[in-house]
């Protein structure tokens, strides 16, 4: 379902959600070196900056974990969301200390300060809002919302959403790249 390059580009990690587990591949060799059993029907997976931990989102268990990348022990369930949450996307926003996980059916970004780690909030996205992309200066988060049809974009500083952009039929991803020369953003 969900496949990651860690940011020193030695790992891959793919998720298996029938399997109940993440894969970890070394990239260098292109072999599977472990399956890590995480969780039910993982989803989506981010890694620290330093490579060595990954956070995964747990669908049919609300849940979030952490695993050590990559050995995979200890998995750690940090913690459960309501029951309706049903998290997607994982984005790791190391510069504030949290991570935005996308809630699919729940309609929400749930915000989790990894001091604790707690739920901090949930935000109200749209309809089922499965990808999210984090800009590059941390300030906006946006959030692909499938039967909405549209993209939230949510300001990081007041966690609210600022504004919603119409983009077509069943958004499920979205992807940010360098601002054009000469755009003046």
């Amino acid at each position: 379902e969900g496949v990651r390059v860690s940011p020193d580009g030695r790992w891959v990690l793919v998720t298996s959600e029938s399997d109940n587990a993440v894969a970890v591949i070394d990239a260098r060799t292109f072999k599977v070196v472990r399956s890590v059993a995480v969780g039910h029907r993982p989803r989506d997976v981010a890694f620290t900056p330093d490579s060595r931990m990954a956070y995964v989102s747990g669908e049919f268990d609300a849940s979030l974990y952490r695993m050590s990348v990559p050995d995979g022990a200890p998995v750690q369930r940090l913690l459960e969301l309501r029951k309706e949450a049903r998290p997607m996307a994982v984005v790791l926003d190391p510069a504030r200390d949290r991570l935005y996980l996308s809630t699919g059916r729940g309609g929400t970004v749930a915000v989790v300060a990894l001091a604790g780690p707690k739920l901090v909030t949930e935000i109200p996205v749209g309809t089922r809002p499965w990808g999210m992309a984090l800009s590059t200066d941390g300030k906006r988060l946006y959030t692909a919302n499938g039967p909405s049809n549209d993209v939230s974009v949510v300001d990081t500083t007041t966690l609210q959403v600022i504004k919603k952009i119409p983009v077509g039929r069943s958004p499920w991803g979205v992807a940010l790249g360098p601002v054009p020369a000469g755009d003046g953003r």
